[in-house]
Parts: C-alpha cells; sequence; structure tokens
C-alpha cells in the first residue's frame, strides 16, 4: 500500500500529534508500505522515509497550494491520502487531491481546530462546549465551516477518544464513519533508568528545593497553567513548578508569576527536544494538567509510563485515560481549590503516589504503538480497497 500522508506538524517539531504521527509512521514503514509525508517547518532532521517540509515562513495560502502540487506530482505513487493536524494545513490541500485525483482519504481530528483558533486569536472566550452550539462572526463561522466541509469529505475519520468521537458526530458525521483510535507512544522513549536525584543534577536543579511540580503543554489559554501559577503562595514555599513547553501566553503566565510573587518558584523551560521530556518527568514529584479542554492529551501517557503520579480535570477524554482514585487524580475544570487539594495529597502521600504509579503503568500498555499502528493500518488497508464506509 502506497500512503501520502499530510499534517500540518512533524518532528522535530514537539506536541501530541508530532509524537503520535512518528510513531504511527515507523510502524507502517516497518510492516513494507511506502509513505511520503507532506508537512510544514523549518527544522529538518532525516527520516527513513521521503519527508518533505514546506516552510511556515511561506504564507498560508501559498505553502498550501505547493503541498497541494507536491500530492498531485506524486499522484502515481499514492493509493490513499491520510490527514492529520487541522482542515487548514492538511486538509485542504489533502481534499483538493482526492477531489481531482480520485484518491481514498481518511483523516484524524485531534480536536476542533475553528475553536482552538478562535481563543487563540481572541475572536471568542467560550468553552468547547458552548462553542458546539453557539454561533459566531462571519471569520469563526467560515472557519468551522471549513473544518465540517473537509471532516464530511473525507471516506473516514479517526478519532483518539469517546468525548472526540461525539463532537465529531455533533458535526454531521455519520457514527459509523467514526474510528476511536487511542494514541500511541513507545514506552521505551519515556523509560528512564536513572534516579530523581541524577535527573535534577541532570537538570541543574537545585538539591534544596524539596518537591516539583511539571506541567508539560501548549502553552494556550485553556491549559489552566495560570491556575497551577496561583495556587503556589498556599502550597509549601519550597515546592516549584517547572513550565515545559511555549506558546502566545508565554508573557502573559510570566507577568502572574510576578504579579504574585512567585517569579523565582516557577521556571519556565519552554520548548525541549522530545528526548528531553523524559528527564524532566525523572525530575518531577506529580504531574499536573489542569486544562478546561482535551481531546486525548499525549503527555499524561508519558507521564504514566515515567512512573510521575498525575493530577488532572475531569474533562475530554482525560476520564479515558485516568480513572479518579486508581490511576491519579482528577478535579473538576476550573476548580483552584481541587487542583491545589489534588496535588497537595499526592506530595503529601506517598503510598497513594506509587499507588496510582503501578495502576498507570499497568493502564498504559493499551495505548502501545504497534498495536495502535496495526489499527491504523487495517482502515488505510479498508479504505484503500474500497471499503470504505458510506
Amino acid at each position: 500500500m502506497r500512503i501520502c500522508i499530510v499534517s500540518g506538524i512533524f518532528p522535530p517539531d514537539i506536541g501530541g500529534p508530532a509524537t503520535y504521527l512518528l510513531n504511527i509512521c515507523k510502524k507502517i514503514s516497518d510492516s513494507g508500505h511506502k509513505i511520503s509525508v507532506i508537512t510544514f517547518g523549518d527544522e529538518y532532521i532525516d527520516f527513513p522515509f521521503p519527508v518533505q517540509k514546506f516552510s511556515r515562513k511561506i504564507p498560508p495560502f501559498i505553502r498550501l497550494l505547493l503541498a497541494f502540487i507536491k500530492i498531485i506530482k506524486l499522484r502515481k505513487e499514492i493509493d490513499i491520502i491520510f490527514t492529520l493536524g487541522g482542515p487548514w494545513d492538511s486538509g485542504i490541500p489533502g481534499l483538493l487531491a482526492k477531489i481531482i485525483l480520485g484518491k481514498p482519504m481518511v483523516t484524524k481530528v485531534t480536536g476542533d481546530i475553528a475553536w482552538e483558533r478562535a481563543r487563540i486569536k481572541h475572536l471568542i472566550d467560550d468553552g468547547i462546549e458552548e462553542f458546539q452550539i453557539r454561533r459566531y462572526s462571519i471569520e469563526v463561522e467560515f472557519f468551522r465551516w471549513i473544518q465540517d466541509f473537509v471532516v464530511k469529505k473525507a471516506d473516514r475519520v479517526v478519532v483518539p477518544s469517546n468525548y472526540l468521537k461525539s463532537i465529531v458526530e455533533g458535526w454531521g458525521i455519520p457514527s459509523h464513519k467514526i474510528d476511536i483510535i487511542y494514541n500511541a507512544i513507545k514506552e521505551e522513549d519515556f523509560t528512564i533508568f536513572i534516579s530523581q536525584a541524577e535527573a535534577r543534577r541532570e537538570l541543574g536543579i537545585n538539591g534544596k528545593i524539596n518537591k516539583l511540580i511539571l506541567v508539560v503543554a501548549r502553552l494556550a489559554p485553556w491549559k489552566g497553567i495560570d491556575m497551577l501559577i496561583k495556587i503556589l503562595p498556599r502550597l509549601n514555599k519550597e515546592i516549584r513548578l517547572i513550565v515545559v513547553g511555549d506558546g502566545l501566553d508565554i508573557q502573559r503566565l510570566k507577568d502572574l508569576a510576578q504579579t504574585i510573587g512567585v517569579e523565582k518558584r516557577v521556571m519556565f523551560i519552554g520548548r525541549i527536544p522530545y528526548n528531553r521530556i523524559g528527564v524532566y518527568l525523572k525530575a518531577a514529584d506529580v504531574f499536573a494538567l489542569p486544562s478546561s479542554y482535551e481531546g486525548m492529551p499525549h503527555t499524561i501517557l508519558e507521564a504514566m509510563i515515567a512512573g510521575i503520579p498525575i493530577v488532572a480535570t475531569n474533562i475530554g477524554g482525560i476520564p479515558e485515560l485516568i480513572e479518579h482514585g486508581r490511576e491519579g487524580l482528577l478535579f473538576e475544570s476550573e476548580d483552584s481549590s481541587g487542583l491545589e487539594e489534588s496535588v497537595s495529597r499526592l506530595l503529601e502521600d506517598s503510598a497513594m503516589a506509587l499507588k496510582f504509579i503501578e495502576s498507570a503503568k499497568e493502564k498504559v500498555k493499551q495505548f502501545n504503538g504497534n498495536i495502535q499502528g496495526e489499527k491504523i493500518l487495517g482502515i488505510l488497508d479498508s479504505v484503500a480497497n474500497n471499503g470504505k464506509r458510506k
């Protein structure tokens, strides 16, 4: 089978979608199938399969046009198109190529990109649930229309959680066209054979620091990192917060830390190479993800493998990963007191933390990259051989 993968993000970019896609590409390639990746970015590394990147410095319309032209040039080497990463950067060139070449297309939806875009551009303040039922400006509605159109035209749609399946069904996609395939992760990438003390020394973290809370996330408004900063004054003064990731919210969060007097207790690490995340996980005492929206967070899978107890919000796809009181502690979205209480409990109760770690390591086996890769291959093969569902 010859597969053309079109994605808005790909390593060395960091983030769950990039990590997921690399694992899937390796699985597909190792299974003897031919793949060609078309993506966007400005950093290049070698892969055992062809990857065509178009710079994000190129104006969006031209960038998409170049991606579309590249797919057309590959037409004799394509049996199926697989798009990931959003309706605009991957969906449009993929769909145009599908229409012109008559090739089948499978798309993976990792979230409501129209809502994310509107939030980032400060066009709306509503949460994702409200977004599904309300109407907005022409700009917001236009981007939502593009998203719905691209997804509806796909032959099959893959989502990483039951939660996202319910969202996509609300766009008018029949349930039988939607396949739930959980995110895949390679256990060896986050199995770090060093002690916590060694990890902290490697990262240059002061040995006098008592406890570390870690969050790894894109710095977007819905990630709730401001909540973590705000609870620091109510926690023991030796507790520090490490924020790994970058995004448009970075300056606002730094200003907040300074305003409430905890700037010396918050370490903003910024963007780091993917292969370094495991060291930060090993150095931490608690992993926290206080988002108000998550489809299926890859970072929680990473924390589960690394053996760090988890505190997260009871929203989106998170409860499909973490059962409250079994693999970690969940609290309600926007509940600052619930976050503080959960973090404090895990920092103080080592027996509870150890129990969660052991349960999480067992749970995460369900997200094995080989298993999820086989499921993706099965769908692609079915659609490529005219097994698409109407």
